[in-house]
């Protein structure tokens, strides 16, 4: 008999298992039922065993549910917890929820389990995220680490060369890099080491320099720098920061100005002064325009300017397009007063010249005023404003003389302190045999008058005065001494007069005006002074030539040695030799041996053509040029024919670089050939080289 489920009440089967539970055979007919409240012994439930529909039993025998269709084994009514059983699986809930790495909690699936995220190293964990900590701060020498505020390792180089590195200085806050690209700099740009590095190479040069100052110290040897053209020094100078319009009454100069200055601008077919006069604001001022007449004008941005400044404010000019000279200017009132002060060179139209004359004119020419020129004709003059009052020649020196027969004759020349005259020297002719230069020191209240010759030796040197009047081939030249004492001694300045005035004899005359050393300081030993109120100056010639060579001081801040040549002589040099006598020692000319300036110190070689272009510039420090006016310049040949040619070998220890594509050139001559870059027609670069008869070898194109 299969197994079938017990406790259909009313049913046979369930009505013949009880019978034989009972031991009882089938005596009922078919269909007939015993119920359990007739069986003997028993209550109506009091089978145990089997399931109650509305008593609570424990089953303890494990059931199989193998319904004939796929279908739930069993279901759930309302009240059931859960009620879905479809599949049910309940073998699965003995399994426990596990806590991963890096989370706590967890736990049999017995209960309501959490998983919570554990606070690892760098992390923060919150109610509703976990958030990293907040990050240590880096440095170049933070380590890798989790622990607390997470940090890393940098990789960094001090020196990276060609390669991408992070970058950190060394301990002396160095960095060394391969190339550099900046759009500003704000503060000063100052080396490590002195003299030690540079700014550029002859190869690799900076295009352009916009500096407001700059200041250069320069030792060079055997220079010549050309300037054409005309060259200013002025009182200050600049350029537009934007257009300015003909109509404009106010300019934005870009820099501080000062009001009533007069200012040149100048450019091709056009000129005009303009005067600036109060502030608008900023570096933008009022100004009038056309001061000149001519017209105003348009300036684009970028003009320069030259700030002439008002009166008495100075320039140097160096001209030499219509006729060579160096002139030193100061401005007047109005935009076209000045007055000439100093010129070198072609005196013509000032100082009383009317053609062409080289030389040396210092001093305003004006009524009353003194001034000093020097030209191959007149020789070295002294004057008046138009009158000579001393004069130095192939003849000598000649000092105008009086008519009179003292010292305080106005055209005697005197000496004074402190306001008073102590005494002076005059020449006068009295009669046709009298004919004296008198040097006459009067006395002053009950001072004592004196006249000091003096000399000075020790026990074993003789100290001599030789004082000699002298007539040729004749008697009675006397000297004569008179006084109290009858001693001559000269201790400040000595004044002599030699020859006897015929005219084959050269005379010196010397009678006052003339200081050879200070009259307010004394003089200092081995040292000979020339001291004049303004351009003390040295001329030197041969006699019988117009060639001579001169040096003056022509202003507090120039002086000029000069060697001039007659017209015809062929040449005309300037030595400047050290010659060591025993033919061994080391000779040397150094320039700015002794200057400690934080100026710039520099040798400028002009063009060479009486004009004021700088050619070449060689400088103590900063940047130093030559050939800027397109010259030639030769290293091992004298005859070059190229900007830079030549003789010898050539090493580099860095690179050559060609910066601009040319078309081919002609064909060198015999026995050379050029190199050059050029574009192949697709926009490639080239490297060739053609040789002398026209054929071009491509040595290299850009990939």
């Amino acid at each position: 008999m299969s197994n079938q489920k017990i406790g259909r009440r009313g049913a046979i089967p369930d009505a013949l298992r009880i019978q034989t539970l009972n031991s009882q055979s089938k005596t009922g007919a078919a269909g007939s039922a015993v119920s359990h409240s007739s069986l003997s012994g028993l209550g109506a439930d009091d089978h145990t065993q089997y399931m109650h529909i509305s008593t609570a039993r424990t089953v303890t025998a494990q059931h199989q549910f193998a319904p004939s269709l796929a279908q739930a084994p069993f279901s759930l009514g309302a009240n059931a917890q859960g009620q879905l059983v479809t599949g049910l699986y309940a073998d699965q809930l003995s399994k426990s929820v596990i806590a991963g790495a890096g989370l706590t909690g967890g736990g049999a699936l017995t209960a309501d389990r959490t998983l919570a995220v554990g606070a690892g190293l760098g992390l923060t964990v919150n109610a509703d995220d976990v958030a990293l900590t907040t990050p240590g701060t880096l440095s170049v020498s933070s380590s890798n680490s989790s622990t607390g505020s997470h940090t890393h390792a940098i990789t960094s180089s001090a020196a990276p060369g060609g390669t991408a590195k992070i970058l950190a200085t060394t301990a002396a806050g160095l960095l060394t890099l391969q190339e550099l690209a900046v759009t500003t700099v704000s503060s000063d740009l100052i080396p490590g080491l002195t003299d030690t590095y540079d700014l550029g190479s002859s190869q690799k040069l900076w295009r352009k320099g916009y500096l407001s100052e700059m200041d250069a110290v320069l030792f060079a040897e055997s220079t010549i720098a050309l300037v054409g053209g005309w060259f200013i020094i002025g009182h200050d100078q600049g350029s537009l920061p934007a257009d300015v319009a003909a109509a404009d009454t106010t300019i934005d100069f870009g820099e501080a100005m000062i009001p009533n200055d007069f200012l040149e601008f100048r450019a091709a077919l056009k000129v005009e002064y303009i005067k600036v006069l109060t502030l608008v604001g900023g570096t933008t001022y009022n100004v009038t325009r056309n001061l000149d007449g001519t017209g105003a004008n348009d300036w684009p941005a970028g003009t320069p300017y030259l700030v002439l400044g008002n009166t008495g404010d100075g320039r140097i000019e160096l001209n030499a397009y219509d006729t060579p000279r160096i002139s030193m200017v100061t401005q007047g009132a109005t935009y076209n007063a000045q007055t000439e002060l100093l010129r070198i060179g072609d005196l013509d139209t000032n100082w009383g010249y009317v053609a062409p004359t080289y030389g040396l004119a210092i001093g305003e020419y004006a009524s009353g005023v003194a001034n000093i020129v020097i030209d191959s004709t007149n020789g070295l003059r002294l004057r008046s404003y138009t009158t000579t009052i001393l004069q130095m020649n192939s003849n000598g020196i000649a000092i105008a003389s009086t008519t009179g027969s003292s010292y305080q004759e106005p055209n005697a020349y005197k000496f004074t302190s402190g306001g008073s005259s102590r005494g002076g020297l005059y020449s006068r002719v009295q009669s046709s045999i009298l004919n004296d230069l008198a040097l006459r020191i009067p006395r002053v209240g009950s001072q004592v008058a004196q006249l000091w010759i003096t000399t000075d030796a020790d026990n074993t040197v003789s100290s001599n005065i030789y004082l000699e009047a002298y007539q040729q081939g004749a008697t009675g030249a006397a000297m004569h001494i008179y006084g109290y004492e009858q001693y001559i001694d000269f201790t400040k300045a000595l004044y002599v007069a030699v020859g006897d005035g015929s005219a084959d004899v050269t005379d010196l005359r010397v009678a006052g005006g003339l200081y050879v050393g200070s009259i307010a300081t004394d003089p200092v030993a081995g040292k000979i002074y020339i001291e004049a109120a303004a351009n003390p100056q040295l001329k030197l010639n041969i006699a019988g030539s117009s060639s001579y060579a001169t040096f003056y001081n022509s202003a507090a801040t120039q002086s000029l040695i000069q060697h001039v040549t007659a017209s015809g002589s062929g040449a005309a040099d300037l030595l400047l030799d050290a010659a060591p006598l025993d033919g061994s020692s080391v000779a040397s000319i150094r320039l700015f041996r002794v200057t400690n300036t934080s100026g710039r110190a520099s040798l400028d070689i002009l063009l060479g053509t009486a004009s004021a272009t700088q050619n070449h510039s060689f400088a103590g420090t900063g940047d130093s040029y030559v050939c800027v006016n397109n010259g030639f310049f030769g290293i091992g040949k004298n005859n070059p024919s190229y900007t830079l040619d030549v003789t010898g070998n050539i090493a580099l220890s860095n690179i050559l670089c060609f910066t601009v594509e040319i078309s081919d050139p002609i064909a060198p001559d015999a026995n050379q050939a050029k190199v050059y870059i050029r574009d192949n027609g697709s926009g490639k670069t080239q490297l060739c080289v053609r040789f002398a008869t026209g054929a071009v070898q491509v040595i290299a194109t850009e990939p």
